[in-house]
């Protein structure tokens, strides 16, 4: 023992003792055996103890984020791709009236034409005017345009004599002159006063037709 104790040096024990942790390290490394998803309990790792940034989208297994697992209002604008939403997708009952949909191009609907003309409204024949057998009525009617139509065939009532009046709103701005079809296709002419007044100036009373008389409306 003596003989042991002469020959420990400082050298020597620290020679021994790296060998020692040497061989006892690797020991200790070779009883590690790697983690895999086996060896790892159900919901054992939570929020706090993954790294930020660590799940990326090739992480995600396709289809593994299903509808109940997006929080209301997560998706909010600016996460929607261009373009993603198309009309199929998009429920018609939650649609509202779209801003300015009322206008086009800044011009309100009513400065555009109807699709449909509105019902003429039948004149009131003055004297002995009346409207021609088996012929439509004097009647008239504004489009959207503001221009006054006049419509129909009347007889009867004599040259330089009123056939009816037209009411405030479809009355010309200035008194004019209009070139109509008398009987037998013969020329007559109707002039219409800024009161309202339709008359007959000349051509054969036995067939007038009005069909043709058009003017901008004036008061």
């Amino acid at each position: 023992m003596k003989q042991i104790r002469k020959r420990l040096t400082y050298a020597n024990v620290m020679s021994s003792l790296a060998v020692f942790l040497v061989l006892g390290g690797a020991t200790a490394f070779a009883a590690i055996k790697k983690v895999g998803p086996n060896e790892i309990k159900a919901n054992s790792i939570k929020t706090g103890k993954i790294v930020k940034e660590a799940v990326t989208a090739g992480k995600i297994k396709k289809n593994a984020v299903t509808e109940s697992k997006i929080a209301n209002g997560a998706v909010t604008t600016n996460k929607i791709a261009n373009d993603a939403v198309t009309g199929e997708k998009v429920k018609e009952s939650t649609l509202g009236t779209v801003p300015d949909a009322d206008k086009l191009g800044g011009t309100p609907a009513s400065g555009y034409a109807k699709s449909q003309l509105p019902t003429p409204t039948l004149a009131t024949l003055v004297g002995a005017w009346e409207t021609a057998g088996g012929r439509a009525p004097a009647s008239y009617y504004k489009d959207s345009f503001g221009i006054v139509h006049l419509e129909g065939i009347v007889e009867g009532g004599g040259t330089f004599s009123e056939i009816f009046e037209l009411p405030a709103g479809f009355r010309p701005g200035t008194s004019a002159n209009f070139l109509v079809y008398g009987n037998a296709s013969t020329p007559a002419g109707i002039f219409i006063s800024s009161e309202g007044e339709v008359t007959l100036l000349e051509g054969d009373d036995a067939f007038i037709s009005l069909y043709g008389i058009t003017f901008r409306a004036g008061n």
